[in-house]
């Protein structure tokens, strides 16, 4: 009996024997969701999986029991596959000049604390990745823009492998400031005052601008070599922000779902409603499904201005009751699960399986996209109230289940799962880089917040952070160049936009530029563009190259390396000028 024969049959059997047990679903999804991980591992390896049939046999013939029995089963399994990935890792190489071969082991080197002057001579342990695996003299640097991760991201593991070893460049990554292990004064880095005088945008930049000079300073061949900046979410924020602020240094910049509108807070009003784009994403691909979310929360405030709180409890799978948080909260924890489906619904399974529980199944044999199986599976729910009870278990399943509850948390936060460290990034969001104060409006299938919300989170950043962090964002677009004038007349900044991504509604669009989305201007590859990927999630581009990506996927990496080519000047694809912009 095959693989995927037997897990029919364990779950089968087990639904048969234990159909009245109360948490008999719960185990299902879990034992469901466990072994399609094993099956992705199984396909990322060459190791084969062993059989299961001894779980069907099992003297434990409860599904409890099976479950316990396949956890142990996926951490031998995975102990295997792991176990030879790091001897693997562990037979690499360093080069002469310090650099990984094969890895990322990331390097420290000294940084100062603050580039303004004001406490100039002070440095701190700035964490980075250097790898000239593919390096050719005359090769292009790819330097990839950390940003808000709490791990070190190896750039190696990214579409940037790919462009290095298409160019001969040597690939580049630096920690961001106050994120990992890259913090200037330990335990102490998070202080009101620290966090105010040296998590500061400008010092953000400077320790990109100062790594690179640094990275061609000690490789030798390098100190004339081309950069190319590349950076997802907040991270391509700051690939546009280092183009237009040190175009000496960054030659070109890829912008994968990085809002330019962004600025603040707060954003003003009318600017761009995040929750109206995905009002009309959900409209787009299912209009049922999108009056089936609208028709829940509905309900969940109708039930909850009733008292309901124990309904609302039962229905959506919470640990407490609902009267335990304001009903705008509450609303929020639902929303932000609403918006985050189709964000993240990467073609990618075993991406998909790293965010969101239960919910891994690859690309159809039709080429249905994985958002529009969900939402399919979305209108067999009996109810809307079940249609969302099944969205907050995709989103936050894996959260409640690594803390053994069977139930949801509606006080936990998506970031935590998803590996942002939130204490330095609430500051930022709270500075120069706004998404916390944009608020459902009045017209979406979202509940409308209440008048004065978005104020109201402004104001808790104020007394959070005191007066000094909350910034001017029409001054700060003027200071660093990020007005939209400043953003059409810069060259060589391709902005790829995804067309599930709430992302999208707070990027630039294509009617700022004088090309088209995914055309050339007159030939110049030099023109600042946007190319909008249809049916993809956020930063779904800067994976590498995938069996599983679509073919809108593969001709907008395929765009994107001939814009880096044009603009290191690797052979055969030369670089023309623009004569529309005065920018370097």
């Amino acid at each position: 009996m095959n693989v995927a024969r037997e897990t029919v049959s364990i779950l089968v059997q087990a639904r048969r024997e234990n159909g009245d047990h109360p948490h008999t679903r719960l185990y299902l999804i879990q034992f469901r969701s466990l072994l399609r991980s094993l099956f992705i591992l199984h396909r990322l390896s060459s190791f084969p999986l062993p059989p299961l049939s001894s779980l069907l046999t099992s003297t434990s013939d409860t599904l409890m029991n099976r479950h316990l029995a396949l956890f142990r089963y996926a951490l031998v399994f995975t102990a295997v596959f792991f176990g030879n990935s790091v001897s693997q890792e562990t037979n690499s190489s360093t080069s002469s000049d310090g650099s990984s071969i094969g890895d990322c082991t990331p390097q420290v080197f000294n940084q100062p604390v603050d580039h303004s002057g004001s406490n100039s001579n002070a440095t701190f342990s700035q964490r980075y990745s250097i790898s000239t695996e593919y390096y050719q003299p005359g090769g292009a640097i790819i330097f990839y823009q950390g940003a808000e991760n709490s791990e070190f991201l190896c750039p190696d593991g990214l579409i940037t492998a790919n462009w290095a070893q298409s160019i001969g460049g040597i690939l580049a990554t630096l920690e961001h400031r106050f994120f990992g292990t890259s913090v200037p004064f330990g335990n102490e880095s998070f202080t009101q005052d620290n966090l105010n005088t040296y998590l500061t945008l400008e010092n953000v930049l400077a320790d990109s601008a100062n790594f690179v000079e640094y990275v061609k300073k000690n490789i030798t061949g390098a100190d004339d070599a081309k950069v190319v900046v590349l950076g997802g979410s907040y991270g391509g924020f700051l690939s546009t922000l280092l183009r237009t602020n040190y175009p000496e240094t960054f030659d070109g910049a890829v912008n994968s779902a990085g809002p330019v509108r962004d600025f603040g807070p707060p954003i003003p009003e009318g600017q761009y409603d995040v929750f109206q784009y995905i009002s009309n994403v959900y409209e787009n691909h299912s209009s049922e499904a999108a009056n089936q979310i609208a028709t829940g929360l509905q309900q969940v405030a109708d039930l909850y201005n009733s008292s309901q709180f124990g309904s609302i409890q039962d229905s959506l799978s919470l640990c407490r009751s609902a009267n335990t948080t304001d009903l705008d909260t509450l609303l929020n924890y639902i929303s932000s699960a609403v918006v985050l489906i189709p964000q993240f619904s990467y073609a990618n399974p075993s991406k998909r399986a790293e965010i969101f529980y239960n919910y891994s199944e690859p690309i159809s044999s039709n080429g249905t996209l994985p958002f529009d199986t969900f939402l399919h599976d979305l209108l067999a729910e009996a109810t809307p109230l079940a249609s969302l009870n099944k969205t907050l278990w995709t989103v936050y399943g894996l959260s409640a289940f690594s803390s053994n509850q069977t139930c949801l948390n509606a006080s936990s936060t998506f970031d935590s799962t998803a590996g942002v460290q939130d204490s330095a990034f609430d500051y930022i969001s709270c500075s120069y880089f706004d998404y916390i104060s944009e608020k459902p409006q009045n017209g979406s299938i979202f509940q409308p917040s209440p008048p004065g919300a978005g104020e109201a989170q402004v104001e808790l950043c104020r007394q959070q952070y005191g007066d000094k962090a909350i910034l001017n964002a029409t001054e700060l677009t003027i200071k660093y160049k990020f007005t939209q004038a400043d953003l059409v007349n810069f060259t060589r900044i391709l902005y790829t936009e995804s067309e599930l991504d709430l992302n999208l509604a707070r990027g630039p669009t294509s009617s700022w530029f004088a090309s088209a989305n995914g055309t050339d201007c007159d030939g110049n590859l030099d023109q600042s563009v946007v190319y909008v990927i249809e049916g993809a999630g956020h930063t779904e581009d800067t994976f590498p190259p995938d069996s599983s990506d679509t073919s809108a996927m593969q001709a907008a990496k395929n765009f994107t390396l001939q814009r880096i080519k044009a603009w290191t000047g690797t052979p055969g694809n030369k670089s023309t000028s623009a004569s529309t912009s005065h920018h370097a």
